[in-house]
């Protein structure tokens, strides 16, 4: 399965996506805001990012661009 970056400042919402994705198979990285995003892409290669938009740090329009 794939390696899927979780970008969300609200704790509960992102155990529960992480939770699920893990059940069915899948790597999960979880981080709070789009500062940490950026850096987790650049150490791994993931697969697809599940992106807040309203972010500390940097926003998730930025962490996008």
């Amino acid at each position: 399965m794939g390696t899927i970056l979780i970008v969300e400042d609200e704790i509960p919402i992102n155990e529960l996506i992480k939770r699920n994705l893990q059940a069915v198979g899948h790597r999960c990285i979880s981080v709070m805001d789009g500062k940490a995003a950026l850096e987790e892409m650049d150490k791994h290669k993931v697969d697809l990012v599940v992106l807040d938009i309203m972010l500390p740090e940097i926003d998730g329009y930025e962490v996008f661009n």
